[in-house]
């Protein structure tokens, strides 16, 4: 069975996909016996996945991430005639195909159409071209400025039914619905009133007090000046360029190996390197005055002159 999709559930991110796969089959059933490789299966790694290995295996289960590796797979089971049972998701969406030797039609048989994003997992993580980089963008700036403040403007236009709607929604997807309406992106002029509100709504549908709390400080904290627009912005650079990238070089660095001995980051990863902010670089200041504008326009935050001079921002934000 080899594992390349994994949910990226929040204790198994920066982790490898096939080791919190086995974790997960195994706490299923305990004795289950999982041997969790980290290798690419392509035929570059053959001596690895070699004869041997596929004559010694009864059935292949596929999650992985990409055409080719799902056509080399199929290819490797239709040679030594092995039954596959061939899964992906890309989105919301998602598809099977049960493959039998000599019975079914084999996965190559018939080719998907060219993948037309790439998986969320490789955005977040492994990006290793400039595709890749424009869709996290494009993604962080929806989540940050456009999805979330829809939610909140949501619940403040109606509380009641915003709660009736996460009750009858998923617990999942109910704590998600809640936790965008309840970041600091609010809009209306109700937002005056919203900590109570939703705290009230939070404790209505069973969230606990310590799980409210993050969610009700998120609001508190709201800016009301430009220069609070800007230590968000200048906070929200730290995350991304540079505590999420040494937590990862933490967990791969960049002498790690897989567990045959293969370098990790080999292409098409691309090993990052920790950004330290600067207010001298243009891209630092650059970045910092341009979200701290999207996040006053969002909140109807005024903005001062001096917040079309990059450099003045970038010299705020290094104090």
């Amino acid at each position: 069975m080899m594992w390349r999709q994994q949910s990226n559930l929040p204790i198994n991110v920066r982790s490898a996909k096939s080791s919190c796969a086995a974790a997960a089959a195994q706490s299923i059933n305990p004795s289950l016996k999982v041997d969790a490789l980290q290798n690419r299966v392509s035929p570059e790694t053959e001596d690895v996945f070699n004869d041997a290995f596929w004559q010694n295996t009864d059935l292949v289960v596929n999650a992985l991430d990409n055409v080719n590796a799902r056509l080399y797979v199929d290819s490797r089971c239709v040679y030594f005639c092995k039954p596959l049972l061939e899964s992906g998701t890309l989105g919301a969406k998602c598809n099977t195909q049960v493959v039998i030797p000599n019975e079914t039609e084999n996965y190559g048989a018939s080719r998907d159409p060219p993948e037309k994003s790439a998986p969320m997992c490789t955005v977040h993580s492994f990006p290793h071209n400039i595709d890749h980089c424009l869709t996290w963008a494009r993604s962080e700036f929806e989540g940050l400025l456009e999805k979330a403040p829809a939610e909140a403007n949501n619940f403040l236009t109606d509380p009641e039914k915003y709660m009736g709607s996460a009750r009858t929604a998923g617990d999942g997807q109910a704590r998600d619905q809640l936790e965008k309406a309840s970041i600091p992106n609010v809009l209306s002029p109700m937002s005056c009133c919203c900590v109570c509100t939703t705290d009230y709504v939070l404790k209505r549908t069973g969230i606990g007090p310590a799980a409210r709390a993050p969610v009700v400080a998120h609001i508190e904290n709201r800016p009301s000046s430009f220069e609070d627009c800007v230590a968000y912005a200048r906070r929200k650079f730290q995350d991304y360029y540079h505590d999420r990238i040494a937590q990862l070089i933490f967990t791969f660095p960049e002498d790690a190996v897989t567990s045959t001995g293969a370098p990790f980051w080999s292409a098409p990863k691309r090993c990052p390197k920790v950004l330290n902010w600067s207010a001298s670089d243009p891209a630092h200041a650059s970045f910092v005055q341009s979200l701290a504008i999207l996040v006053a326009e969002t909140y109807g935050v005024p903005r001062p002159e001096w917040a079309i001079d990059a450099a003045k921002v970038a010299e705020y934000a290094a104090t």
